[in-house]
């Protein structure tokens, strides 16, 4: 379990900085969830406090990476990813499956007429014996 104390202290953050970087999360930190990336410098190299071009946090970060749920992110081929997405989907994914309770790889590949292998090499994360799937996050099901 990661505790948002531990993401700070790595970072080098205040708990205010982290708070106006990902306004998702909510001060009570309900709206943080595992497999979310958060957003951790305003500096675009990525840069902790102290280092030289680091920018302090407004409120509206200067740069920020962050993919929270519920949003979607334009790749830069276009297409709107919707998020959470497994991790190490491939970049090249145009057609999205939000993975329910009790759905199988199989079952997802075989309703979206692809094959099993393609399924898998398409989202490395759910692993070629699918105990990575992970209900409520997107996974690829057709690619560009």
């Amino acid at each position: 379990m990661v505790r948002t104390s531990d993401v700070l202290h790595t970072q080098e953050l205040d708990i205010a900085e982290f708070f106006a970087m990902n306004p998702l999360v909510k001060s009570d930190c309900s709206g943080m969830s595992i497999g979310i990336y958060y957003c951790v410098s305003t500096y675009p190299g990525g840069s902790t406090p102290g280092f030289p071009g680091y920018a302090t946090v407004s409120s509206s970060p200067v740069s920020s990476t962050v993919v929270a749920e519920s949003k979607s992110v334009k790749a830069s081929t276009g297409i709107l990813t919707p998020s959470p997405i497994q991790t190490g989907m491939v970049s090249t994914c145009n057609k999205f499956y939000k993975v329910i309770t009790d759905d199988s790889c199989y079952d997802i590949a075989n309703d979206n007429g692809i094959s099993l292998s393609s399924f898998y090499d398409w989202n490395p994360a759910v692993k070629t014996d699918c105990s990575g799937l992970q209900a409520d996050e997107y996974v690829c099901v057709a690619v560009a």
